[in-house]
């Protein structure tokens, strides 16, 4: 276990993230007794958690909808949820209009989030990898 030792008896420079060292970097000494210069592991100090850490299925929800917002994360999600759904069969299963729809994809789109392309007349869309890794924290229905 690390204890720390006087500010002026080790160089700070090539710091080591350590968890109990305090919010400023400082020498700790490790098992040998020698100083080493630790500095703090960055925490969110909103959730007291270092990054990393898994959060809970509920705050990775709201999470997205806050970056995101509520009804285009509801979006995102159904794409997922229905590769290849066509703008009016999303606009149905999220009771929106066609033209929220629309616009919701649209900027999902330009994001990256989603792709979409024609067939026949309609206009069918389908999740990216990038839309994915950003639900994939999000397990479950958003809403």
């Amino acid at each position: 276990m690390a204890v720390p030792v006087g500010v002026g008896s080790a160089e700070l420079g090539n710091e080591v993230p350590h968890f109990f060292c305090g919010m400023r970097p400082r020498p700790l000494l490790n098992a040998d007794d020698t100083p080493v210069p630790a500095c703090p592991v960055p925490v969110d100090l909103n959730r007291q958690i270092p990054p990393g850490v898994p959060v809970s299925e509920a705050a990775s929800r709201g999470a997205l909808s806050s970056l995101v917002g509520r009804t285009r994360a509801q979006v995102l999600d159904a794409v997922a949820e229905r590769p290849h759904s066509r703008t009016a069969q999303l606009a149905h299963c999220l009771s929106l209009s066609m033209a929220s729809v629309s616009e919701h994809t649209a900027t999902l789109r330009e994001a990256r989030l989603i792709d979409s392309y024609r067939h026949r007349g309609t206009v069918r869309h389908l999740v990216t990898p990038l839309g994915a890794q950003l639900l994939s924290g999000t397990e479950g229905r958003i809403g």
